[in-house]
């Protein structure tokens, strides 16, 4: 019984979100800033950037206070560990899309005359 409430509740908010914007076309305006594709491409990328990267910096720190306070107990020292090698990763990869996005977009943007 449950889940059926909760589809029919989503189901009227998309319903509405779909109709809605129909009904009000002369009003809306642009939401989004960006004039052009690689300016919204540039954008995303930097917004994804600061999101992500104090995420990272989050993770790191709980994983270091993780391994100062393991006391030298094996498991904790290797979720330690394994917590800092993701956080790693997961910064290696927000650095690396905002790296592609921003060299994919300088790219198109010396094709265009």
């Amino acid at each position: 019984m449950r889940p059926l409430v909760l589809f029919s509740v989503l189901g009227i908010i998309l319903l509405v979100a779909l109709v809605a914007p129909e009904a009000y076309a002369e009003s809306l305006e642009n939401p989004v800033e960006s004039e052009r594709l690689d300016e919204l491409i540039e954008n995303v990328a930097r917004a994804i950037a600061a999101i992500g990267i104090p995420f990272v910096a989050v993770f790191l720190v709980i994983a270091g206070f993780m391994y100062v306070t393991a006391g030298g107990n094996e498991e904790r020292v290797k979720a330690a560990k394994k917590m800092f090698t993701w956080g790693l990763v997961g910064g290696a990869i927000v650095i690396g899309a905002w790296a592609l996005a921003t060299a994919v977009v300088n790219f198109a943007r010396s094709l265009s005359p």
